[in-house]
């Protein structure tokens, strides 16, 4: 908390999960992030720090210039998981996939019929499942649908950006995504 409150107006793109940072765009910052870090009595393990790297894995994703994408042995545990036989390691699969629903296209649509198992089935983490046709296509599908996964680029900084929003009253949801105009194309 101490970490997070120390950063909180400091507004430079710093990613701060539990007790680990990565900056991006390193340059200037690193003094202020010194000066503040030492203002709060925070002190810097030198074992585990890692500077002006090209790329780095941080916290199950791989960074680098080109953009973030899952880390591969990630995605190879989740693809290797047998289809779930209770409600607890179907709650344990969703938990995975949800870790990367940035990189899964339309992926509460593609796992509603998973998600409805746990609507349906009472409390009890050790209720076995029954699964039918369909819904094994939506668990294959799901873990295909991970392993086709691309990097997520970063916004060019000379094209125009715009935000698409939707919503649904059917659904009670809305939804959003910041798309670039670059060679005629959003």
């Amino acid at each position: 908390m101490r970490l997070t409150s120390s950063f909180r107006i400091l507004s430079l793109g710093i990613e701060m999960p539990l007790d680990s940072i990565c900056v991006p765009q390193l340059g200037i910052r690193l003094k202020e992030i010194f000066r503040r870090l030492e203002e709060n009595g925070l002190v810097l393990k030198i074992s585990k720090c890692i500077f002006a790297k090209p790329e780095v894995e941080f916290l199950g994703h791989h960074v680098s210039a080109n953009g973030i994408r899952p880390i591969t042995e990630r995605i190879q545990a989740i693809l290797d998981f047998h289809r779930p036989s209770t409600v607890r390691l179907l709650r344990r699969f969703l938990g995975m996939l949800i870790f990367y629903r940035r990189f899964l296209p339309n992926a509460v649509k593609h796992q509603r019929k998973l998600n409805d198992f746990l609507v349906r089935i009472k409390k009890s983490k050790n209720k076995c499942i029954d699964w039918d046709e369909n819904s094994i296509k939506t668990f294959e599908y799901c873990k295909q649908q991970l392993s086709e996964s691309t990097t997520l680029a970063y916004p060019l900084s000379n094209v125009h950006l715009a935000i698409m929003v939707d919503a649904s009253d059917t659904h009670n949801a809305v939804s959003g995504v910041l798309q670039q105009y670059d060679n005629n194309h959003w």
